[in-house]
Parts: structure tokens; sequence; C-alpha cells
């Protein structure tokens, strides 16, 4: 392979990766601050005049939340929308169709269980960790 063609394909990746990032970041997914939908279970533990609050390994165990319903959450709309509206909604809030297309192919507009973190930088970290995706 040539060399301009690498430079090409790094060039290309790398504004598709901020681009997507960018939608990200117009989302709110990368907000460290606590997110009620999201929140972790804890418990809290009084030792000599002093409380500890301790994160329990595992989420919550409460309703089952999907990433189509934390993005409408996110987008401010009724989870029971179609899914095309909502997708017309998420590229309009993110800026561009690609941006949408990239979260739609991180898979987070899917109909799968979201393993709660607490914050939503915390929960899409874990996400995309488990996630492999070309975009």
């Amino acid at each position: 392979m040539r060399k301009g063609k690498i430079k090409l394909i790094i060039s290309t990746n790398l504004a598709g990766y901020t681009d997507a990032v960018k939608g990200l970041i117009r989302l709110g997914l990368l907000s460290p601050d606590p997110h009620p939908f999201l929140h972790v279970q804890v418990s809290i533990i009084s030792v000599s005049n002093k409380t500890l609050i301790k994160q329990l390994s595992s989420p919550i165990k409460g309703p089952n939340l999907t990433w189509k319903e934390l993005m409408c959450n996110l987008l401010g709309v009724q989870s029971d929308v179609f899914y095309d509206n909502m997708l017309e909604l998420l590229a309009d809030r993110v800026g561009s169709p690609s941006r949408m297309n990239a979260i739609v192919a991180l898979g987070l507009t899917s109909d799968e269980p979201v393993e709660k973190m607490g914050s939503p930088l915390d929960t899409l970290s874990h996400h995309l960790a488990q996630v492999r995706v070309n975009l």
C-alpha cells in the first residue's frame, strides 16, 4: 500500500471518530455526572461516627432500561415513539446523519438492556468495552 493511501485511511478514520464523538457529546453521553436513569446501587455503612458509602459491584436490579429508552429520555420524548421518528430527532440533536449512523452502529438505539454504571460516561465506557464496530 502506498504511503498516500495509508494517510488517507488514517485521516478518514480519525475524522469519522471525532465526528462520532461530537454526537456523543451533544447527547450528553460523555458527562461524568450522575444520571437518575443510570444510578448504581449503594450501601451506607456507619462506622464510629463516620458514614461510608460503598458502591456495590453489581448494577441496580430495578426496571430494565434499554438503549432506545435511554436515548428517548436524552431526547426528551416518550419511549414509545416510532423508531424512525426517534432517528430523525437523534439526527437533529447530534447535528448530522453520519453522527446518528455512528450512534446506531454502536448499538445505542437498540432494545438491548443498559448496564447502569451511574453516569452516562461510565455507562457508555462499559458498553463500548464490549462492542466492536467499524465506523
